[in-house]
């Protein structure tokens, strides 16, 4: 891979990076790469940056937008939902890509990873996102097999200076008429000297219009309806966050609910109407600590309650009778990590450390108008365990070159029950004040989720089995 490269600058606050033109994004320096900031043209994967100026100018409300407008990315379809797709490959759920949140992971692992998230609408609180275009597991660990997707929030201090004895309030509300969406935001920020408090809320909902999907008959020559596609149907739906920063501590958490129509189960006679259901809840306390000049350590505890529900309601052929269905997948769990960093003038070397339990449960329960309930428990529950040590250096000492090698030992339980090995290792050289060249080779793992190794989903004809794990390599 060849990039443009200019003079090295370090972007230290949101209004530079804002303020960059074309000709200056090579010295923009990205996180993701490396877990820590890094000049985008010696970052030893290849991460596009989409800013906060960027998204305003464009008109962009979502991530599925923002995808559709990055090189290797398009938005697939199927009858499911709109899946993620990148460098040609494409599956019916969202379990190759890892999803954070300023460093938490948002994937479900019970059952379809990031699942419909990229469609839900508002970016007002976001200052820039990287995209890592492939895979990302040697510092990241599962799921970041296709790529990493970091929504990173704005602190306090892009929102406020100071000055302001009560801080600062954005406030906005957004009409689409295509959707019938509406979006209302509100992001407030307050710096304090040691410290800063951000806190941000979105609530939106939409009526659209349903589209027929179309799918092949028995013949070439034919073509069936096949359900009304209801994807852009919101229901009442939030997204709550909040950061606390404060001596080098930073508390975070957050809280989704987002309901949408779901065409799977919606055929085009309307017999059945289904609903997909997202909740998240999630807190994260963290830590980083100077032991001097070279040496630093950062901690971090989390807990995770996360849970995908389907509702689908079917009419009966007697008037005024109906079955009722809901299947969902939750995993609840805790886990922490703790990074070791040495740096000097050639060296940056990192040392981690990564452990997290999940209750992993599905359940499916039918209900029947006459008053009979059947449960039916396709998958047993599981206790995950995960387990990592990863490490990585950067080296520096050759004028013009920058190598990096790194390699993670991750264990699951029981989902995977593997040990896996993922290393990782890139060259660059800068040819001149302009160009670099680089190589880069990367490996990433898919973690199956619950559905996929322990039994199968419950289906209306049956229990349906699939892959156990997924393995990509990428150079």
């Amino acid at each position: 891979m060849v990039s443009a490269k200019n003079e090295t600058q370090t972007v230290n606050d949101l209004a530079s990076l804002l303020s960059l033109d074309l000709e200056k994004l090579g010295q923009v320096q990205v996180f993701t790469a490396e877990r820590k900031l890094t000049p985008i043209e010696e970052a030893p994967s290849v991460v596009s940056v989409i800013t906060a100026e960027q998204i305003k100018r464009q008109g962009l409300k979502s991530l599925h937008e923002v995808l559709s407008r990055v090189p290797g990315f398009f938005n697939a379809t199927s009858p499911f939902m709109e899946p993620i797709s990148n460098r040609g490959f494409s599956q019916n759920v969202n379990t190759n890509y890892l999803l954070l949140v300023d460093g938490h992971a948002l994937n479900n692992d019970a059952i379809n990873g990031l699942g419909h998230m990229h469609m839900m609408p508002g970016l007002d609180r976001i200052a820039r996102i990287e995209i890592v275009r492939g895979p990302g597991a040697t510092l990241w660990g599962a799921n970041a097999a296709m790529g990493i997707i970091h929504l990173i929030t704005k602190n306090a201090g892009d929102l406020d200076n100071g000055d302001n004895t009560l801080g600062s309030l954005d406030v906005s509300y957004d009409y689409e008429f295509n959707h019938q969406r509406h979006i209302a935001q509100a992001t407030y920020g307050k710096q304090f000297d040691e410290g800063g408090i951000m806190l941000s809320g979105k609530f939106f909902n939409s009526d659209p219009n349903s589209t027929t999907s179309f799918q092949a008959g028995a013949t070439d020559f034919e073509v069936q309806n096949s359900r009304q596609m209801n994807l852009w149907n919101f229901e009442d739906s939030h997204d709550l966050y909040a950061k606390l920063d404060w001596r080098g501590w930073a508390l975070k958490a957050g809280k989704i609910k987002f309901k949408h129509g779901n065409p799977l189960g919606s055929p085009i006679d309307r017999s059945t109407v289904a609903t997909a259901i997202t909740e998240k809840e999630w807190v994260e306390l963290s830590k980083k600590h100077d032991l001097n000049e070279s040496f630093s350590l950062e901690h971090r505890l989390f807990y995770d309650k996360f849970n995908d529900q389907g509702v689908t309601r079917r009419s009966l052929p007697t008037p005024g009778r109906f079955l009722k269905a809901s299947g969902s997948s939750s995993a609840e769990g805790f886990g922490g990590e703790s990074i070791l960093h040495f740096r000097n003038e050639d060296h940056h070397f990192l040392l981690g450390l990564s452990v997290s339990n999940r209750d992993l449960r599905t359940k499916t329960v039918r209900n029947f108008t006459s008053g009979f309930v059947q449960r039916v428990v396709g998958i047993p529950n599981i206790t995950d365990r995960n387990r990592a040590i990863f490490i990585e250096e950067n080296y520096r000492g050759l004028d013009d070159w920058v190598f990096t090698v790194g390699l993670r030992i991750d264990r699951n339980t029981p989902r995977g029950n593997k040990t896996n090995y993922l290393p990782r290792a890139a060259a660059s050289y800068a040819i001149n004040d302009h160009w670099s060249a680089k190589y880069a080779f990367n490996t990433g793992y898919v973690a199956p989720t619950l559905q996929q190794t322990r039994g199968g989903i419950f289906q209306p004809n049956g229990l349906l089995a699939t892959n156990r794990n997924v393995r990509i390599h990428s150079k």
